[in-house]
This record gives structure tokens, C-alpha cells and sequence, in this order.
């Protein structure tokens, strides 16, 4: 009786280098070049766009925000170990942002902190609704409470422009409820924009 060889290829046994998880210095390495592109798209969005554009603004901000996730990965893994509770506060304090709008709600979530009334205080939206957003890639939804959050927790004045159409993004939100995903989107982004312009028009970007 005839004996059949398997075609099916052996396994390839993985190398020392593709087992272990990269290294400290690489991961700071990488962080560096992380931060020099992002440092790039900044200074030609710096120079090239117009301060009108809300789109343009948009985006120096996501950048920006970007950076401050890139400097703070960089420190924790510049001082490994020794990275402490006082640490954690330092970096906090200096950062040029402090809502951070889908991690808190992912905390929330998860039980890891039980508070949720500073959550709906901050951003006026429940957590779980913050990350249902996310899944829907409603990303500019996540982007104005998360700014509105901010202009606060700085102590920026807010026109009352900005103030009446960030109430009146909420209340879209909330009747959002009723409403299909197909139906929902076209009426939450135009009022999401409207907000940018009375930013944009109102007070200083930033």
C-alpha cells in the first residue's frame, strides 16, 4: 500500500531576536522617531495652513495630543522601574491637555474607578456611550466633548457662544438615542462643526 508524504511544511521555529519583546532602548528609540515625524506634520501644518480653516486646526490639535502621548511613554520608559506615584502626578501637571476622553471612559468601564458622576460631570456623556462612539468611529464627537472637557479642567473662559452650541450638542446626543446610525450622523456633524466655528470665531485657538 502506498505511503503519502505531507505537504504541510514543518514548523519554523522562531529565533531568540523574534521571541523576545523588544527592549527598553528600542522602544525609547522608536518613541524618538515617532516624535520627529510628529514634529514635522506639526511645523508644516504650522506653516502651510490657514488659522480659518477648522479642518486644518483639527488636525494640529490631534497632533498635538498625539505628542503628549509620545512625550509621556518616552519619560515612563526612560526611567523604567523607578517611575513612581510623584512622577505620574509631574507629568500630569505639565501636560498641555487633561481630559482624555476614551481612556477614562475604558476605566470606567472596567470598574476601575467608581466616581462616574466626575465622568458625566466632565465630558456629559455616560462611559459607555463615549465607547460605543468610538466603535462607531464617531471620532468627532469623541473629539469636541474631549476639548470642551479640557477648556474647562484649564480654566479657559468660554464664550457663551461656544458654551450655547456645546449645550446644544449635547441635547443632539441625547436625542441621538432615537435615532439610526444613517439618520444620526449628517445632523451630529453639522452642529459639531458649528461648535468649531464659534471656537474658531469666538476665542483664541488653542
Amino acid at each position: 500500500m502506498p505511503t503519502f508524504r505531507s505537504h504541510s511544511r514543518p514548523r519554523r521555529r522562531l529565533s531568540h531576536k523574534e521571541t523576545n519583546p523588544p527592549t527598553r532602548a528600542a522602544c525609547i528609540e522608536k518613541i524618538k522617531e515617532l516624535l520627529k515625524e510628529n514634529a514635522a506634520i506639526l511645523e508644516s501644518i504650522e506653516s502651510n495652513c490657514e488659522e480659518s480653516i477648522i479642518d486644518w486646526m483639527l488636525i494640529k490639535y490631534d497632533c498635538q495630543k498625539m505628542r503628549q502621548y509620545l512625550k509621556t511613554a518616552m519619560e515612563i520608559y526612560a526611567r523604567g522601574d523607578a517611575f513612581g506615584e510623584e512622577d505620574s502626578k509631574r507629568i500630569m501637571s505639565e501636560s498641555a491637555f487633561k481630559a482624555d476622553i476614551l481612556a477614562d471612559a475604558e476605566l470606567y468601564v472596567a470598574g476601575l474607578r467608581k466616581d462616574r458622576d466626575t465622568f458625566t460631570f466632565i465630558y456629559n456623556q455616560e462611559p459607555e456611550r463615549v465607547l460605543e462612539y468610538h466603535k462607531k468611529g464617531f471620532h468627532y464627537v469623541l473629539r469636541l466633548l474631549e476639548y470642551h472637557a479640557n477648556l474647562r479642567l484649564t480654566n479657559r473662559t468660554i464664550t457663551p457662544e461656544v458654551e450655547k452650541l456645546h449645550i446644544f450638542f449635547i441635547r443632539k446626543l441625547f436625542l441621538s438615542g432615537f435615532l439610526s446610525d444613517k439618520e444620526l450622523e449628517p445632523s451630529v456633524r453639522e452642529h459639531s462643526y458649528e461648535y468649531w466655528k464659534a471656537v474658531r470665531d469666538t476665542m483664541a485657538w488653542g
